[in-house]
């Protein structure tokens, strides 16, 4: 932690702010079930929710992060992917590492660690930190963007060395805002902000992976009955998010080709909350009967269509006459086995395990050579320019994701909302590609087992 931080003035203001295990969500079989002690990184919050130094490979850095924070009141998005081919396994070839200068301190708040999808981004984050020897510290605001801008500002005061953030939804740009204008090096991963003066943003092609899971649909719609033909259920996230838009978009420009496909119903999940939309999935199979066809927004709408197609006996396996296409985004622990059987035909999955360490590694990079280091529009940052795996080589629990750099190329585009974004590859989960290392479905297990 940068110096002054535990004393002086702002050690006599700090109150404490007790670390929380994650929240419980009975709800679900995805949710955090975990009955842990957060000792890799500090949590603080969630309640029930594309180098200067030494070119000498680092060792492993373990410690315990004990510490408090100031609190000084109580307390999307857009992404401008690119499909994997599920052919082609890319490994880094190990080449010379450069050792950071000094042991950074930085900040993460994801909107919540209830989600496996969060869980998995914030270990993917902790577990390359703890390697590298970054301190990083994580602050949950368990789904309000209220509490996210309050976290903002004690960051602000605290001044790190860096700050990662996945925002709430839209409003807890304004959060970002307090943090870039107190000097921090900021940058935004999975859901964008609105403010331009964030200098880089770091996700996949949102709009471009519910097209090429719309065109998945398809095509199992046209080998079922010899064209494109059938009902649709459309399960979206949060339509209040740039991601949830520009999916839906995405899955809209394509289904519209065809006018014997049918949307029989279409809704959302504010928040991306799976409760929502299991709930909201069970009343649209009651008020249109079975579908022909479900395509699914985010990690949730999946795990809800897999409950709820099985409640009424009509989760079969392709080739079954009585089979339901399931396509979309995002591959959960919970699906992956009904992936591999055929009862999900594919979805485009996000690098999230790579969202944290790509973003820590170029705050590494700010901090040491400036904010020319980061990379501008009309690049394209190739995994051999980022050594995520030379830099944290050894396997947690058995695996080690980063040895495979799913994510790349990624090319660096102006986003709409006025500032780089790294537009990194989707990966097409399908039954042949379900054991994949680097997915998160695979990744998750073994390094929280009560995750499932």
């Amino acid at each position: 932690m940068p110096s002054g931080m535990k004393g002086g003035e702002e050690g006599k203001k700090v109150e404490p702010l007790l670390r929380r295990r994650i929240s419980r969500r009975d709800a679900l079989s995805t949710a955090a079930k975990v009955a842990i002690g957060v000792v890799a990184a500090g949590v603080i919050g969630g309640v029930a929710g594309y180098f200067t130094g030494t070119m000498t490979r680092p060792g492993i850095v373990e410690k315990t992060v004990e510490r408090t924070i100031t609190v000084t009141s109580p307390v999307t998005v857009e992404k401008t992917v690119t499909v994997t081919s599920p052919a082609v396994t890319t490994v880094i070839t190990p080449t010379p590492v450069i050792t950071p200068r000094k042991a950074y301190s930085m900040y993460y708040s994801p909107p919540n660690l209830m989600e496996d999808w969060h869980i998995a981004c914030w270990q993917g984050g902790v577990q390359w930190a703890k390697q590298v020897g970054i301190d990083l510290t994580t602050l949950d605001p368990n789904n309000s963007p209220e509490r996210q801008i309050d976290y903002c500002k004690t960051v602000a005061e605290l001044k790190p060395h860096g700050f990662v953030m996945i925002p709430v939804d839209i409003s807890a740009s304004k959060g970002t805002d307090i943090v870039v204008d107190a000097g921090i090096p900021t940058i935004v991963v999975d859901r964008d902000v609105t403010t331009p003066k964030v200098k880089l943003f770091i996700a996949f092609d949102s709009y471009e992976a519910g097209k090429a899971s719309a065109e998945l649909l398809v095509k199992k719609l046209e080998e079922k009955y010899g064209k494109p033909k059938g009902k649709v259920i459309i399960s979206n996230g949060d339509l209040s998010s740039m991601p949830g838009q520009d999916r839906r978009q995405g899955c809209l420009d394509v289904l519209k080709n065809y006018p014997d496909i049918e949307i029989a119903n279409e809704h959302e999940s504010p928040h991306f909350m799976v409760e929502t939309s299991i709930e909201r999935l069970r009343a649209a199979l009651v008020a249109v009967g079975k579908p022909d066809a479900i395509w699914v927004g985010y990690t949730g709408a999946g795990v809800a269509a897999m409950i709820t197609l099985k409640e009424r006996g009509w989760a079969k396996p392709a080739g079954d006459r009585e089979h339901v296409i399931v396509a979309g985004i995002d591959c959960s622990p919970a699906i992956k086995d009904d992936v591999k059987a055929g009862l999900i035909d594919g979805v485009v999955d996000q690098p999230n395990l790579f969202y944290v360490p790509l973003a820590l590694y170029y705050l590494i990079k700010w901090n040491e050579e400036g904010e020319k280091a980061l990379p501008k529009p009309g690049a394209v940052v190739e995994a051999k320019d980022v050594p995520l795996y030379e830099m944290a080589p050894h396997e947690v629990n058995g695996i080690n994701p980063w040895k495979y750099p799913i994510w790349a190329p990624a090319e660096v585009v102006m986003a709409k909302t006025g500032h780089p974004q790294m537009v990194c590859r989707g990966f097409l989960v399908t039954p042949e590609t379900a054991d994949h290392p680097s997915i998160f479905a695979n990744v998750l297990p073994r390094w929280f087992p009560l995750v499932r």
